[in-house]
């Protein structure tokens, strides 16, 4: 069978000062280029000695700098049902790179779309082109009957005076702690459960505490090293401890304890925390929780574990053992409203 011509997968064109610039979906053929174009945004290389590694690409800037992850990555998002596209000159050379993705929470985030990724190389970098894109994605995320839209500009995209401008609110600003001296945290009473990795039946109807990224998204790219290595889009051999966590109080969370791949050294664990969203502001509930994932995080061999939590309740936890660190001013989720939630 002959090739799908690419005109097929054109979305929307733009006259862009003399440049005809083309919307598309991205297809596998994009691969070699889409990591070339990554590589150029982020200007980094690893050492001679790791060139043909892909982890250490990955540590620079993800799976799209690398063709064996970026082709992992395409596929999984294929398979989530997520768009992803590129914007092309009239020759198809790339010039920029968009991912969106779809999610259904607890309030107050709802059912929604999200813009994870918005990059063009520099000299495409206008807020005329960038409101273009913005159009284009508010319309797809309306035609699949999302009527909310999320974006996070910090390492996402969405220049925040243009969404502003276009009718965006901040709503929800990240906070980060860093938890240190593992060994001294007091582990409270408790029943942990293993959990099998079922988003819509383990963690669907409760509220992350790290929304730098869509929940859902979130929940599978960590679980996806697990339940389907062999479509995992980021570095195998990855060890991650999960469970439901119950207090003899009454109240649980579900925490994730990851050891971060993307990092070199001293070896650092994430921990994400899933609650019921009533006790999601209990600041000594999720100092438990916190608790449990350092000890888990020790166990396996991490020397720090980095939560992200709202802002406010990152601020309330700060004490000798966990660190606040402030984030960019731009690390905050802006919400509009596509059309009144019906």
């Amino acid at each position: 069978m002959g090739k799908t011509p690419m005109t097929d997968y054109i979305l929307n064109s733009l006259d862009w000062h003399g440049q005809n610039l083309i919307l598309r979906e991205v297809v596998l053929q994009d691969v070699p280029r889409l990591v070339q174009l990554h590589r150029a945004i982020v200007g980094e290389r690893p050492p001679v000695e790791q060139i043909d590694n892909p982890e250490a690409w990955f540590r620079l800037g993800g799976p799209w700098m690398h063709e064996y992850l970026c082709e992992r990555h395409l596929k999984a998002y294929q398979d989530l049902g997520f768009d992803v596209w590129v914007l092309t000159r009239e020759n198809d050379s790339l010039v920029g790179n968009i991912e969106l993705w779809y999610d259904d929470e607890p309030e107050p985030f709802g059912r929604y779309a999200h813009m994870e990724l918005l990059e063009v190389l520099p000299e495409f970098f206008h807020d005329d082109l960038e409101e273009w894109l913005l159009d284009n994605v508010e319309a797809r995320g309306e035609a699949r009957g999302y009527h909310r839209f999320w974006c996070n500009p910090h390492g996402s995209g969405g220049s925040p005076h243009l969404l502003l401008k276009r009718g965006y609110k901040p709503m929800w600003p990240n906070g980060q702690v860093t938890l240190l001296h593992l060994c001294r945290y007091d582990v409270p009473p408790h029943e942990a459960f293993p959990l099998k990795g079922d988003y819509e039946t383990e963690a669907a109807h409760l509220l992350s505490l790290n929304h730098r990224e869509a929940a859902g998204f979130r929940w599978r790219y960590l679980w996806r090293i697990v339940l389907n290595p062999q479509a995992a889009d980021w570095p195998l051999g990855t060890p991650f401890w999960a469970s439901r966590v119950n207090f003899r109080d009454g109240k649980w969370g579900i925490c994730l304890v990851t050891v971060w791949r993307w990092l070199n050294s001293p070896p650092a664990a994430r921990a994400d925390l899933w609650v019921p969203a009533e006790w999601a502001n209990d600041p000594a509930h999720i100092h438990r929780l916190l608790s449990i994932s350092a000890q888990k995080a020790a166990e396996l061999g991490a020397e720090t574990v980095v939560a992200y939590l709202p802002c406010a309740l990152a601020g309330q936890l700060a004490n000798d053992n966990i660190e606040e660190h402030a984030l960019d001013a731009n690390d905050v989720w802006y919400l509009k409203h596509l059309v009144k939630d019906r």
